[in-house]
């Protein structure tokens, strides 16, 4: 059964229809003033460009990639040591006794973050932290320039704990002097460089033992045994804290340098020696063997034994040229012997010749 319209209904029908119509008039408009002239062709439509399908480039394989830590760290918060209900307190003990005016560092850690508190000691040596938090604590003392503690005190205290902690504290206000030397056995006629390293320790204002150069101080060496000292005993410690000296062997035996500096000392030891005693080559000494009876003809190489020799074929004039053995070797310089009876050649020999164009004789050993 039709139902009969709403109140309305036809207003907003009649408005949805001119709205239509205004729409259809609009785009017949634009059509209109568009298009070409019935008198001119229409262009000719060109056909759409076709773009070559690329194959996408293979991804490189990461899943092995080590990655490079980010830079930063962790953001902290502050960590209250105040308004608790604990009261904590304890003493400062030196070498010498209770320390008066000594600082006690608190530091209340929660995670990664810390708080910190200082208090001083009374004359008594005593410390007192008032309406502090429990928690875990870090906790040490010192008082510059000379005593502090090499490692603190770590604890959990808890909030309702009873604390009376005693913190001692040792004395770093000591200076050291260590010695050296570049060569342990010098030999005689060289030298040899003593070196020291003078150094002070101390408690800086933080707390933290510091070991420092005790750079334009004086020292003073002081030798003993067989070497002599170039330059003055004296000198400034430098920069580094070093100071050096030279010394020279002047004989063999042990030698000492004893240093002084910062109202300490050290020794050093070493002992001069005697240089290595260089030993010749040893000498092949030559070992003839040509014994008595037998003869020879220049040229001969040899070598011949030193004796007296006798010409048994003689063609005239008998001249004979030769090297000498000298004792511990062969003399460049030739030597000459003359005579066709009985010579005598003092020396082994050997590379023996008549001399110039002359004719050889022949030589028998007699002796």
């Amino acid at each position: 059964m039709a139902q009969p319209p709403k109140p309305g209904a036809s207003t907003r029908r009649a408005g949805r229809v001119v709205s239509v119509a205004a729409c259809i008039a609009v785009l017949g408009a634009l059509v209109a003033g568009c298009s070409s002239p019935p008198e001119e062709a229409a262009p000719p439509t060109s056909a759409p460009r076709q773009r070559p399908i690329v194959a996408p480039e293979p991804l490189p394989d990461t899943r092995h990639v080590a990655l490079a830590p980010v830079a930063g760290s962790r953001g902290g918060f502050p960590v209250a040591v105040h308004g608790g209900e604990l009261v904590m307190g304890g003493s400062v003990v030196g070498p010498d006794g209770p320390v008066a005016g000594a600082t006690v560092l608190l530091e209340r850690f929660v995670g990664r973050s810390s708080g910190r508190l200082e208090v001083l000691t009374n004359a008594s040596g005593r410390w007192v932290a008032i309406d502090v938090y429990g928690g875990r604590y870090r906790i040490r003392a010192w008082h510059s320039p000379g005593l502090g503690m090499a490692a603190s005190v770590v604890t959990f205290i808890a909030a309702d704990a009873e604390v009376d902690l005693a913190l001692t504290v040792g004395r770093y206000d000591g200076a050291d002097v260590t010695g050296d030397i570049d060569d342990v056995d010098p030999e005689v006629g060289a030298t040899a460089v003593v070196t020291a390293l003078a150094t002070r320790q101390q408690v800086d204002g933080r707390g933290i033992i510091t070991t420092a150069p005790a750079s334009g101080r004086d020292a003073l060496v002081t030798p003993t045994g067989p070497w002599t000292l170039t330059g003055s005993p004296e000198a400034v410690i430098d920069d580094a804290g070093r100071v050096s000296w030279t010394f020279t062997c002047a004989n063999a035996g042990p030698v000492t340098a004893l240093v002084e500096a910062l109202g300490t000392e050290t020794t050093v030891s070493a002992t001069c020696v005697a240089p290595p005693v260089v030993l010749p080559p040893p000498v092949d000494t030559p070992d003839p063997d040509f014994p008595i009876g037998d003869s020879f003809t220049p040229p001969f190489a040899g070598p011949i034994p030193a004796g007296t020799y006798t010409v048994v074929e003689d063609p005239g004039t008998c001249v004979l040229t030769y090297e000498a053995w000298t004792g511990t070797a062969w003399d460049p310089a030739r030597r000459t012997v003359t005579g066709t009876g009985v010579v005598s050649i003092p020396d082994i020999a050997r590379n023996l010749e008549a001399l110039g164009d002359s004719p050889a004789c022949t030589y028998e050993r007699t002796t």
